[in-house]
């Protein structure tokens, strides 16, 4: 009942609340976040890495999107792409199959937070994607 009165309906599953993808450009690799309504991501928690052949992070060398301040912390609100370019992952890990992983966590902006959670995608040679 009183889960009610602070809008329940908009309490989604995590699947729904974030979704993740990857989309192959010309020269990189963008990766999305689609937020439903009233989600916001922590900047905070956002992290790129590559997670095969060997763990590297790479969320210092790609832009990440503008955040605003929500109760103190620095959040992304709507949704956004971080691009990889192909170059970062040859200097990187050579021109091997690899995983890029995304990890995030995010809330509602009713107060409901959701676990911190990763996704990850697989591909194969940079030369094989071209």
């Amino acid at each position: 009942m009183v889960i009610y009165s602070f809008g329940a309906k908009d309490f989604v599953s995590p699947d729904v609340a974030i979704k993740p993808s990857a989309e192959i450009k010309q020269n990189s690799i963008d990766i999305k976040l689609s937020l439903y309504k009233h989600i916001y991501v922590y900047d905070k928690k956002l992290k790129v890495l590559i997670t095969k052949p060997k763990k590297i992070d790479l969320t210092n060398y790609i832009a990440k999107p503008a955040t605003e301040n929500f109760k103190g912390d620095q959040v992304i609100v709507k949704d956004f792409s971080l691009n990889v370019p192909f170059t970062l992952i040859k200097e990187k890990i050579g021109n091997v199959p690899f995983n890029l992983e995304i990890q995030y966590q995010g809330c509602t902006k009713l107060g409901l937070c959701y676990a911190p959670t990763s996704k990850t995608f697989k591909f194969p040679k940079i030369d094989n994607i071209k």
